[in-house]
């Protein structure tokens, strides 16, 4: 999680195919990209088509991105969470009264093909948790 503007706050959820040395390089090269672009205030959903054209030209042997990626919006009692998912499990958003309620949000991985489905999904709650 990191800060994006005065009540706002990024977060993103993810997993690289593969492990060792090379899928952390991917990690890192995607985390610093990914915060970059969450500076300009865009969409999840754009943040993602971008990193995801970033990693389309790059020779990634194979690899890919599962992530979800999130803007939350914090202002007093109320929270808005707009997100957009990449290949990665959903998001849920845990009320008050400690009922889960899945966002529906699904997009295409990140890395394989040169233009991917997305769409961001957004959600308020009233002094409620958000969860991802």
């Amino acid at each position: 999680m990191f800060a994006v503007g005065a009540d706002q706050w990024g977060l993103a959820i993810g997993d690289v195919c593969g492990k060792g040395p090379q899928a952390a390089a991917i990690t890192a090269m995607a985390r610093w990209t990914l915060r970059s672009l969450v500076g300009d205030a865009q969409a999840p959903a754009e943040v993602l088509r971008k990193l995801n054209e970033f990693m389309f030209r790059q020779d990634l042997n194979g690899r890919f991105i599962t992530l979800v990626d999130a803007v939350l919006d914090l202002r007093g009692d109320e929270a808005r969470v707009t997100l957009a998912c990449a290949g990665h499990p959903p998001a849920i958003v845990v009320s008050d009264s400690g009922e889960p309620v899945r966002v529906n949000a699904s997009g295409d991985l990140l890395g394989v093909w040169p233009e991917i489905r997305l769409r961001d999904t957004s959600r308020q709650t009233i002094g409620s948790t958000i969860s991802a």
